[in-house]
């Protein structure tokens, strides 16, 4: 799930260079990251979407999409809520 934490800092970069009035640099960094975001979304699914997985394409292993943390503390909306729904809770 490494690769939330590098989706959401490229559109954090975005965001930064849209404060700074950097348009075309803003634009890149989004797209680039909108574009990812799509990548990922097949790789992390189980193949029932059921679940995201750990390891890639690998329906047994379930992974934790704590790495959104950073998208909410900044308050872009990058990845979709589906994401979210498919959170596992796990109490011991």
């Amino acid at each position: 799930m490494y690769l939330l934490t590098g989706i959401v800092g490229i559109r954090a970069m975005g965001e930064i260079a849209s404060l700074l009035g950097n348009d075309a640099a803003s634009n890149n960094y989004t797209t680039i990251a909108t574009d990812y975001v799509e990548r990922f979304q097949p790789l992390a699914y189980s193949s029932d979407r059921s679940h995201l997985t750990l390891s890639y394409n690998n329906d047994t292993s379930w992974g934790l999409p704590y790495n959104l943390y950073g998208e909410k503390l900044i308050g872009i909306k990058i990845f979709p809520q589906c994401i979210y729904d498919t959170r596992v809770l796990v109490f011991f």
